[in-house]
């Protein structure tokens, strides 16, 4: 391995070049880290350049493997700090659990992204702006569900965690999800504060689910379909044109609205969102 020069000083410190060289964290890495509070310099010299010291190896080890394993910046400081405190291995299982859900996220994004794909959709996907509400037919789906009350922004992500970290769990290595989470909506009114919220995950295999969570099939049904593109706060102003799309085709609503999560807002921007909208309707 060939370092660059200068690497080390008389007094045991390493360059940021060689330092980089070592952790296998570009200079660029180490000064956001830094910058981020998670790893400083053993000392800057006058000019402003970085100097590290051999005792810090190891951190800079950890942060590119947590960088390689997806950890946000927060939760590294979360391990640093954990792993200083004796280690505190309930807060470091803590901080793992939660990367296993935002994994099961993703997942689940990418499935539904290639529901779509493989279920003819693609059109309806790259044609969004234009697109105007549709009836279709929903098939029956078996899903993994649970209920819970409060706000619409803090149920909804709260319960889509729990369930893909129930599907994607240990203990349920034959089940798969087989497309993307939706809310459905029991109440008929807006709330503010107990709105009543169900959300389901699509799943195929063998679950065990834990109490609270309900395994069961939803029936097929008649909807009218629109898909939102952009923020979540912005969809109801394609409820309100799919609304008006039931009235003018002489239907009417008859059974609980969903709303299916297309995107993953933790890897998607907010313009590039998709949300489909859907209302039971009967002649």
């Amino acid at each position: 391995m060939t370092y660059p020069v200068p690497m080390a000083e008389g007094n045991g410190t390493l360059s940021i070049g060689a330092f980089s060289m070592i952790t296998r964290l570009s200079q660029k890495a180490l000064r956001f880290y830094e910058e981020k509070g998670l790893l400083r310099p053993a000392r800057k010299d006058i000019t402003g350049y970085r100097w590290y010291s051999f005792e810090q190896v190891p951190q800079g080890l950890l942060l590119r493997r947590l960088s390689d394993l997806g950890f946000s910046v927060e939760d590294m400081n979360e391990v640093l700090e954990a792993k200083e405190a004796g280690p505190d291995r309930e807060r470091l299982e803590a901080v793992i659990r939660r990367r296993r859900l935002e994994i099961a996220s993703q997942v689940a994004d990418l499935e539904a992204i290639r529901g779509l794909l493989e279920n003819g959709k693609t059109l309806e996907v790259l044609d969004v702006k234009n697109e105007e509400p549709m009836l279709k037919d929903v098939p029956a789906m078996r899903v993994v569900s649970k209920v819970g009350k409060g706000t619409y922004a803090a149920v909804t992500p709260r319960l889509i965690g729990e369930l893909m970290g129930l599907v994607m769990g240990p203990g349920n290595r034959q089940a798969r999800v087989s497309g993307p989470p939706m809310a459905i909506y029991h109440d008929e009114e807006y709330k503010e504060q107990d709105a009543i919220i169900e959300v389901a995950v699509p799943v195929t295999g063998r679950l065990e689910v834990d109490e609270g969570f309900e395994v069961k099939t939803l029936p097929p049904a008649k909807v009218m379909s629109a898909l939102h593109k952009g923020p979540f706060n912005r969809v109801g102003e394609t409820w309100g044109r799919l609304f008006k799309h039931v009235s003018d085709k002489g239907l009417r609503p008859s059974g609980k609205a969903r709303e299916l999560y297309l995107s993953d807002p933790a890897r998607t921007p907010e313009s590039e969102l998709l949300t489909e909208v859907q209302v039971p309707v009967v002649q």
